[in-house]
């Protein structure tokens, strides 16, 4: 089944914002794996918003929204924490373990949907998670799981009979860009080169501060940093 199929179920808005392709490598470098061409073909098509029905809302997380990447950590972050408190009842691993589940959207009675990152990205299995922590497993891709989900073809536990009165698409406000949130996200921003300039010092309020160099490093890659740029690692 095909991408089209979801289009066919659930007509896109008549506008979306200009999906790019820095966009999407950006958050697959960041994210550090291959995501599904139907996610980037759902950002083109429907962007930033929600699926609704009389009964929920669905939210798939636009890849080349600013806050992409951030979503899905703090979605996985959910899920890990469930994991440690659940123990074995919890069948999965968590991103960025691998295979492990990688969240992709969400629905607002607090239900996960994820990819298992197991195999090649356009094959990997569907995996829904409710609040309770009770999970089912379905084919891929997910723009077919979704389709097939809307017009009653497959029955999902977290959504019954959700979609007898049809399903529409909300479009949403897609959040203005981040800023970079620490000193290896501006060293990346500024081209993977040092010699940047920060005003926000915790010490020196309101002084402005020369970045000469990293761990040593003046350009190129940062030896030891994660792919995320955050903390160096332990």
């Amino acid at each position: 089944m095909s991408f089209q199929h979801l289009l066919s179920a659930v007509p896109p808005p008549a506008h979306v914002d200009v999906a790019d392709d820095a966009s999407w490598h950006r958050a697959q470098r960041h994210l550090d794996l291959q995501l599904p061409a139907d996610l980037k073909e759902f950002g083109t098509a429907y962007g930033t918003g929600m699926f609704a029905s009389a009964s929920i809302h669905i939210e798939v997380f636009n890849p080349f929204a600013a806050n992409y990447v951030a979503k899905v950590r703090e979605h996985a972050a959910v899920l890990a924490g469930n994991k440690a408190d659940s123990g074995p009842h919890f069948p999965y691993e968590v991103y960025p373990d691998r295979p492990g589940l990688l969240p992709w959207g969400s629905d607002d009675n607090g239900n996960e949907l994820c990819w298992l990152t197991a195999g090649e990205a356009d094959e990997w299995p569907i995996v829904t998670r409710s609040e309770d922590d009770e999970f089912e497993e379905f084919p891929g891709p997910f723009s077919a799981f979704l389709a097939q989900a809307f017009q009653g073809v497959v029955a999902v536990d977290i959504w019954p009979d959700f979609f007898r009165q049809g399903v529409w698409f909300e479009p949403g406000t897609e959040p203005a860009e981040e800023d970079p949130s620490n000193i290896y996200e501006l060293y990346e921003a500024n081209g993977s080169r040092a010699g940047f300039w920060v005003r926000d010092m915790r010490d020196q309020a309101g002084v402005l501060m020369q970045v000469k160099s990293i761990d040593g490093t003046e350009a190129g890659k940062i030896s030891g940093i994660p792919n995320e740029y955050g903390s160096p690692a332990d």
